[in-house]
Order: structure tokens, then C-alpha cells, then sequence
């Protein structure tokens, strides 16, 4: 009877053990609902979602949130391998993938070699530098468009150009785009490429304004259509590795010109196009959908490469110079 009893105490502590450590594997298994609201967005619309493996990719991020979200989110991006994609939670948090900074390593004398006053001292030569333009800049896109045209429109008779978008992180595309109207050929300058149904959507130059398809951009931010064009013998456009996004897309509608060379070192590879989707936590995915094209739908995955690799402003000068001589 004792032995019995033995048992029975040993059994009944063995159950609540095992038990126990079920409630507990079930505890830490238990995962956050906006998760399936995630994968199933990213499975549908990521732009590369047929090279992802979403099976080992759910069971890896669920593992990383065992640490925390955050860990699963950051793993999660990583994994998708897309620079542009990242997380937004609500307190504001900007949450990004963790990338080998060695791929877009910078050679140092790339950096930060912007001397404006060195190229609008050539003569000869008009210059204009196109900067990041978005919601926190300082003056409007209305202004940011007047301002470069009216500076073009001051020049208009000019042999050579020089179009800097060095250091233009990106920002708002179709800004930057209005405002080198007078440069573009009426006709396609660039696409938007989906993936997910195997079309594009064309950027126009038509009618005095810039079209995404059928869709009047210009009408956004001017009143009237923007008729006077320049015609110049050469137009030479700087790009470094700070040229992102949006400036990025600045750089492949200018390919449609016969007349342009690129300059510099190879733009930052972020040429795709993002929208914002928000969750039901409140919290919102940047998420990348389509890539950018130029006017022949060819695609820059890594990036633009310029036609002549200089970094240095001298020799930079020194070629251009060469060049229109």
C-alpha cells in the first residue's frame, strides 16, 4: 500500500511536470496575430516574393520572436534581402534589416566632394543641383519646381549642362521630375515595373507636363504646362553612391537623352519603389513593390553605373572641361 501510494505521488508529480512545461511551450510558441496579417501582405505583394522560401522564412522570424518583436521584424526584413523594406511601428520607431555595410562600401574620396561654386564658375557650362526634395524640406515642391525652372529658363540658350544629383538621398520623384521638364524628348523616360502581374506603367513627357500613364503629375503642383525646352550639344549628370530612391529615378529617365554621360561613382541601388501599408496594430510596413525602368523597361537592381568613374571634383572638372573643348 505504501509502495502504492509511492507511485501514485510520483506519477501525479511527473503529469504536472510535463504538463507544466506543455502550458509553457504553448505560452512561448504563442505568437502576436499581427504576424499572419504580415506574412500574408508580404507573400502577396512583396516584389521578389517568388524568391522566398515562406515556409523557412515564417519559421525563422517566429523563432527571433522569442527574443522580441522587434527581433523577429528586423530578422524578417533582413531575410527579404531588400534595402528599400522596412517597418514603422506606431510609437514612430523606423525598424530596418541588417545588411553587410561592405556591399555599399564608399570610396573614401567619394565623400562629401560637392563644391557647387567649383562647377558654376566653368564657363561656358550652366549647372544645376537637384536636391532631395520631401515633407520636411524648407521650401514647398511648388517652390522647389519654380526655383529650378526658372533657373533653367535663365540658361535656356546654354551648349552644356551640368545635372548634379550627387548626394540626393531621394524624396518626392515627381518634383524632380517637373523640374527637368525643358531637358526631356516628348515620349516614354521611364517605367514602373510590377513583377506580381507582369506589366509596367510608363513616365511620359507629353504635353508640356509629365505623365505616370494617363495620370497628369504636373497638374499636382503647376498651373500651367511647361512648353520651353533646352537643347544643348552635352548634358553631363554627377551621381555618387548618395544617390538614392527617387534621385535614382531622376538618373534613369535621363537616359533617355542621346546627348547625356554620367559621371561619378555607382548610385546606392535603391531603385524601386515603395508604398506605405498600414496594420492593424497600427503600426505600417514600407513595402517594396515595383522596380524602376528606363525608357527601354531595363532594370538597375545595384544601381547605375557611370559612364566615367571619377570621384575627385578636380578631375571631374578637368574631363568635363576636355570634353566641350
Amino acid at each position: 500500500m505504501y509502495l502504492k501510494n509511492i507511485i501514485i505521488i510520483f506519477l501525479s508529480v511527473l503529469f504536472y511536470s510535463c504538463n507544466s512545461k506543455f502550458e509553457s511551450d504553448l505560452k512561448i510558441e504563442k505568437r502576436d496575430d499581427s504576424f499572419d496579417e504580415l506574412f500574408s501582405i508580404l507573400k502577396e505583394n512583396f516584389i521578389d516574393k517568388d524568391s522566398i522560401d515562406w515556409l523557412k522564412f515564417e519559421e525563422a522570424v517566429l523563432l527571433k520572436n522569442k527574443i522580441s518583436k522587434d527581433s523577429a521584424i528586423i530578422e524578417a526584413l533582413t531575410l527579404l534581402g531588400n534595402r528599400h523594406t522596412s517597418y514603422i511601428k506606431a510609437n514612430g520607431v523606423h525598424l530596418r534589416g541588417k545588411f553587410n555595410k561592405s556591399i555599399n562600401k564608399v570610396e573614401e574620396n567619394c565623400f562629401n566632394l560637392t563644391n557647387n561654386n567649383l562647377f558654376k564658375s566653368l564657363k561656358n557650362i550652366s549647372y544645376i543641383k537637384i536636391d532631395r526634395i520631401d515633407n520636411k524640406s524648407q521650401m514647398s515642391e511648388r517652390e522647389y519646381i519654380f526655383q529650378n525652372l526658372s533657373l533653367i529658363s535663365s540658361k535656356i540658350n546654354s551648349d552644356y549642362w551640368i545635372i548634379d544629383l550627387r548626394g540626393n538621398t531621394g524624396g518626392a520623384i515627381w518634383p524632380m521630375l517637373i523640374s527637368l521638364l525643358p531637358f526631356y524628348q516628348d515620349g516614354i523616360i521611364g517605367h514602373n515595373v510590377f513583377k506580381k502581374n507582369n506589366f509596367s506603367t510608363a513616365w511620359v513627357k507629353k504635353e508640356g507636363s509629365i505623365f505616370l500613364g494617363d495620370q497628369n503629375q504636373s497638374e499636382h503642383y503647376l498651373n500651367d504646362k511647361i512648353y520651353f525646352t533646352v537643347n544643348p550639344k552635352k548634358v553631363f549628370v554627377l551621381i555618387d553612391q548618395k544617390t538614392m530612391s527617387s534621385a535614382e529615378a531622376v538618373v534613369i529617365s535621363l537616359k533617355s537623352l542621346s546627348n547625356v554621360e554620367f559621371i561619378g561613382s555607382r548610385t546606392g541601388g535603391y531603385t524601386t519603389n515603395n508604398v506605405d501599408v498600414s496594420l492593424k496594430n497600427l503600426d505600417k510596413l514600407r513595402l517594396t513593390v515595383n522596380y524602376m525602368a528606363d525608357n527601354q523597361k531595363k532594370v538597375y537592381k545595384r544601381g547605375i553605373m557611370p559612364n566615367q568613374k571619377l570621384c575627385n571634383e578636380s578631375d571631374i572638372l578637368n574631363y568635363i572641361e576636355d570634353q566641350i573643348n
